[in-house]
């Protein structure tokens, strides 16, 4: 138990972002954050070694429905 994350935050949504990738961009601003035990950071360092699944011009084919930002045809 002791890897797991000891930090919880309420989040409040300021902005939300989709523009039709395989992502969405949501950015947030804490409302209250507690902890139980020490904290111990997630440093660049611990994670430099993982690479992405697939690279950022990859798109799936055909484009979801939730991507369309086209509406009805």
């Amino acid at each position: 138990m002791d890897r797991h994350v000891r930090v919880y935050a309420d989040m409040r949504r300021v902005a939300l972002l989709d523009e039709g990738g395989d992502h969405v961009c949501v950015v947030t601003e804490p409302v209250a954050v507690t902890t139980c035990g020490r904290l111990t950071p997630l440093r660049l360092s611990a994670v430099a070694h993982l690479r992405p699944g697939h690279s950022a011009a990859e798109r799936p084919h055909p484009a979801t429905e939730r991507a369309d930002l086209t509406g009805p045809r």
